[in-house]
């Protein structure tokens, strides 16, 4: 969806004078969206089935493994059950507030979700994927599948974006993201963004050399 109201004057204060003319703008081409993804075929594949969990579990985490040879940084099972377990974000509306379930850097939103997606296809698994979900943002935190299946996984994930009625999807994994980029229905806009990492000198000078794949997650992204 359009979101100039929000974002334009957080970029420039000097805009946040013209926020009434920006929202009025947003729900128009808002409200052409809305009918525009009310037709859209947003139905997967009749062989694609999808498994709803809040944890990886032992079948997840062979999938996983044998998937991991190219990451930079491999978290394991007991690390990604942390992540998803004890989330920096909290939910007012769902999360009860005490001093037990929180850290002291934690931050507030609505909605704020973390779950995993196990897909099958035919029977057999040929993906998993880990997704947030918070405020009116959708990310992929964790994406596993063999390259044949990007056009499947992504249609997951698109369909996903469209029954929580999200504004913004975003994906740092390149692999994933250059199939969005390059099939853009039915996105407003599409547009690259580039996430920067500092690393020690211990690693090699040029990462991209090596062949690796960074996943969204990496550090401390995948706890918010």
């Amino acid at each position: 969806k359009l979101t100039l109201a929000q974002l334009l004057p957080k970029r420039n204060p000097k805009l946040r004078v013209l926020f009434i003319f920006f929202w009025i703008i947003d729900l128009l081409v808002n409200l052409f969206q809305k009918i525009r993804l009310s037709i859209y075929n947003n139905k997967l594949e009749v062989d694609i089935e999808i498994k709803k969990s809040y944890k990886v579990d032992n079948e997840d985490w062979q999938f996983i493994q044998s998937r991991q040879e190219k990451e930079l940084t491999r978290r394991n099972q007991e690390e990604l059950n942390w992540m998803l377990n004890l989330p920096w974000i909290i939910d007012p509306d769902k999360d009860e507030i005490n001093e037990k379930s929180r850290f002291h850097f934690s931050a507030f939103d609505r909605p704020f979700e973390q779950f995993c997606l196990a897909v099958f296809y035919k029977k057999q698994r040929i993906g998993f994927l880990i997704l947030t979900h918070r405020g009116k943002t959708l990310t992929v935190p964790y994406a596993y599948f063999d390259k044949i299946h990007t056009a499947r996984m992504a249609s997951v994930i698109r369909q996903k974006a469209i029954e929580l009625k999200i504004d913004t999807l975003t994906i740092y994994q390149t692999w994933l993201a250059e199939y969005f980029h390059q099939h853009k229905s039915p996105f407003l806009l599409n547009r690259k963004i580039n996430r920067y990492y500092l690393y020690s000198n211990g690693f090699p000078r040029d990462l991209k050399t090596q062949d690796l794949e960074v996943q969204d997650g990496i550090g401390d992204a995948g706890f918010t």
